[in-house]
């Protein structure tokens, strides 16, 4: 019997979450990906959203950190750049270190080094992290989801 009434407070709910047509609802994930003969000098992401890879990728703020170090919105040890938007808008090319219209630099970006990164600040429900790699020779590799 509970378990049937969990059942249909589970199905209550998601029927809720359809009627909202997403406005209580996460959207579809948002993603990164380095654009291909990105090196630390000049690195680019491409942002997709949902099942289309044309369509941009909601985004707050873009944060880079290492890999490792904690989410922070302070210029700490491990931060290398934070952009911030009121709101979130929709985006499709970012290079690494310019602030997109309508962003602002919090932290100004740093120097990248050989290492592994994280990429994250999409949308207002979950952070995905796209992590990515600065080579030795300065080529960039990544995008994977975390």
């Amino acid at each position: 019997m509970a378990s049937t009434r969990r059942e249909a407070s589970v199905l209550r709910g998601v029927v809720i979450c359809l009627l909202l047509a997403g406005s209580a609802c996460p959207p579809p994930d948002s993603e990164a990906h380095v654009v291909p003969g990105s090196t630390s000098a000049h690195l680019e992401f491409r942002f997709t959203h949902g099942e289309s890879s044309r369509g941009g990728g909601l985004v707050r703020n873009l944060r880079v950190r290492r890999c490792g170090t904690a989410m922070t919105f302070d210029d700490q040890p491990g931060l290398f750049w934070l952009c911030e938007y009121a709101g979130q808008k929709t985006l499709h090319l970012v290079r690494y270190g310019i602030p997109p219209e309508g962003f602002t630099n919090t932290v100004p970006p740093k120097p990248l080094t050989p290492g592994c990164y994280l990429l994250d600040g999409f949308h207002t429900y979950a952070d995905p992290e796209f992590e990515f790699e600065v080579r030795a020779d300065g080529s960039v590799v990544g995008g994977a989801k975390r």
